[in-house]
């Protein structure tokens, strides 16, 4: 089964899904979707019937606040263990922020080992920030796993494609300009949108802030521009002021992505990766997401209350299976005793019946050895087969053994032709097979051979 991640651009106004299957490692596009809204209270509903079969619990979605609600430093340390970093950040932070940090949710990234200690990058946001975006979600239990941070969350899902370089991603929400090496981001710039109008001087005034971005930050490479107000016109308007621009291509299984679904695609990506230290997840300590155990926890209590039944019917079954063999056995055993007690008259019943019988067959084998008339092989015949042998060929028996289907031969003659004279002769007798020479040795004074045969025994040399 393809694990889903779920990708939603919110802006105002619109809002863009995009849903990405991942199987065996390969990640295709399941949807692209985008919808108006009037309020957030609209989004869950929204976003349902938006996702291709409704919500899944494997699912995995994510969203990201915008650049502008955050405070975002990078923090320098002198030392490298990694807790310390970790510990020590917010107060680092606290010293650098206008604000206090009581009433803000703080991440920090993985931090990073450099030549002079650690490095790491830690945020601020404000709760009610947190409060007011999440709230639609937690009342209408969308699955919303992971709330991350712009343009952060655009470099865990499309930085690798991108490398080294500068992103603008513009939406009706803000305009973001990025600069990334080797995937990560090293700094950014945030130009507000929301309630202007993209037009011709506010195509101005952030061309002009991509042209100041690019020279602080010294990148000689294109600037990328993507999401849904970059157009066309304003590639033509950046080259024209000087710009080095085009288009982000983003595809993904030989499907082009439209630039005004890529933020949302690359927030897809961002939620099938570990990338803690490029990425955040405000959805910590108390705006930690529940919903998913919740439901886990439910189902649990239904499969323990079906796995009880079912054991609660073992139970039964296995009492009456038990009670019925039971009664089965009582009456096997009283068969028993009638067969014993017509097959052996007069004898008294003093240990089990099973037992008892297999005792008396035993002696019964035991008088049918004694008269040949057993099972084994029949051995009168046999003997005569030796003897005649012995009158043209002589040889002395040391041991002879048989069972149903041969017969051991040990004994002594004069010499190695003597023994082969034996073996000639007795497979002459139908009442043997292929005779085989086991073993021929001198005997220890050396004045006789010691031999020992197989005989295999016939049908005829068998008992009935």
């Amino acid at each position: 089964m393809a694990n889903r991640f779920i990708g939603m651009d919110i802006t105002p106004g619109a809002v863009r899904l995009a849903v990405l299957g991942q199987h065996r490692g390969i990640v295709t596009v399941i949807a692209l979707e985008q919808r108006p809204y009037a309020n957030p209270g609209e989004l869950p509903g929204l976003l349902e019937a938006m996702v291709p079969g409704g919500f899944q619990l494997a699912d995995r979605m994510i969203a990201a606040l915008p650049a502008g609600q955050a405070y975002a430093r990078t923090l320098h340390f002198p030392f490298r263990d990694r807790r310390k970093v970790l510990a020590a950040a917010p107060f680092e932070l606290a010293d650098q922020l206008p604000v206090t940090l009581e009433d803000c949710q703080v991440a920090t990234l993985t931090p990073q080992v450099v030549a002079a200690g650690a490095r790491t990058t830690a945020v601020a946001v404000a709760n009610a920030d947190i409060e007011a975006f999440l709230s639609p979600f937690d009342q209408g239990q969308t699955p919303l796993q992971i709330l991350d941070l712009m343009p952060y969350a655009l470099a865990g899902g499309i930085g690798d494609a991108i490398g080294s370089g500068l992103l603008a991603c513009i939406t009706e929400r803000e305009a973001i300009l990025a600069c990334l090496q080797e995937g990560r981001l090293v700094d950014y710039r945030h130009v507000p949108l929301n309630g202007q109008t993209f037009d011709h001087q506010a195509k101005g005034q952030f061309l002009q802030e991509s042209l100041l971005f690019r020279n602080r930050v010294h990148s000689q490479g294109p600037l990328l521009l993507t999401g849904s107000l970059a157009t066309a016109d304003l590639v033509d308007r950046a080259r024209e002021s000087g710009l080095a621009a085009e288009l982000f291509p983003l595809t993904i299984v030989n499907k082009p992505i439209p630039p005004a679904f890529v933020p949302a695609v690359a927030l897809a990506l961002r939620a099938g990766k570990k990338v803690d230290d490029r990425c955040f997840n405000l959805r910590q300590g108390p705006y930690a997401y529940h919903g998913e155990a919740a439901t886990l926890k439910r189902t649990l209590y239904g499969l323990g209350g079906l796995l009880g039944l079912s054991l609660l019917l073992l139970v039964v079954a296995t009492v009456l299976d038990y009670r019925e063999k039971d009664r089965q056995a009582t009456l096997l055993l009283q068969q028993m005793t009638q067969q014993y007690r017509e097959a052996f008259p007069g004898s008294v019943i003093t240990v089990d019946i099973p037992l008892q019988m297999q005792s008396k067959l035993q002696e019964l084998r035991n008088r049918a050895a004694a008269l040949g008339i057993d099972s084994q092989p029949r051995m009168l015949p046999i003997l005569k087969a030796l003897s005649a042998v012995t009158a043209r060929t002589p040889y002395e028996v040391e041991e002879l053994s048989c069972d149903r289907s041969a017969c051991t031969l040990s004994g002594s003659t004069d010499s190695f032709d003597a023994v082969n004279r034996i073996k000639e002769q007795l497979g002459a007798a139908t009442l043997f097979g292929k005779i085989e020479v086991a073993e021929t040795r001198k005997g220890i004074d050396g004045s006789h051979i010691e031999f020992r045969l197989r005989l295999p025994l016939t049908a005829r040399g068998e008992g009935p």
